[in-house]
């Protein structure tokens, strides 16, 4: 009688499977908070602009002077997010900012910041409720097609599910929002 040494071909299928499940949902959820937190980032960065932005402009009555090198001279870029030597705001999150005076009906009276750069899908929605009740109008570039989509359009009001699956299913390329 032969003593069995080692593992089968089965056995060894079987625990390759698992090992190889596992990884997949490490990675799955490391992909996940990844995203959250750049999110949290790109939030954070949008809600702390507008406030400043907000206080700076507090005792006056338009924005036709709101410009990027305008905002930076003032103060109300933080330092570390403006590329030296440039008018650029470039947060460490990778996205450039833009801002500048609204134009059409509400010319001056509203500002108009634009945020440039990638934002993924599992983060978008969680940045458009966010952002969005604090702002008078919320658009967004889809990612891939370029297409400009209105998510809001009315200060305070949120979006439903299905404006944001439509506005993220792609992720987004820019966020235009304006405020006043």
């Amino acid at each position: 009688m032969k003593s069995q040494r080692g593992f089968t071909l089965v056995e060894l299928l079987i625990a390759l499977v698992v090992v190889l499940g596992i990884l997949f949902i490490v990675a799955v959820s490391a992909r996940s908070a990844f995203q959250d937190a750049n999110g949290k980032k790109v939030t954070n960065v949008v809600l702390v602009l507008d406030g400043r932005i907000r206080e700076a402009y507090a005792q006056r009555f338009d924005h036709w002077d709101l410009t990027n090198d305008s905002a930076i001279k003032e103060g109300i870029v933080p330092p570390e997010w403006v590329t030296p030597g440039t008018t650029t705001i470039q947060p460490s999150t990778g996205l450039l900012i833009s801002l500048q005076p609204s134009t059409g009906t509400y010319a001056g009276s509203r500002y108009r910041m634009t945020v440039n750069g990638f934002i993924e899908p599992g983060s978008c929605s969680s940045i458009i409720r966010t952002v969005t009740p604090g702002v008078l109008s919320l658009s967004v570039k889809q990612h891939g097609t370029g297409t400009t989509i209105p998510v809001s359009t009315a200060r305070g009001t949120v979006p439903s599910g299905s404006a944001l699956a439509t506005a993220c299913y792609r992720g987004i390329d820019q966020i235009v929002l304006e405020n006043a």
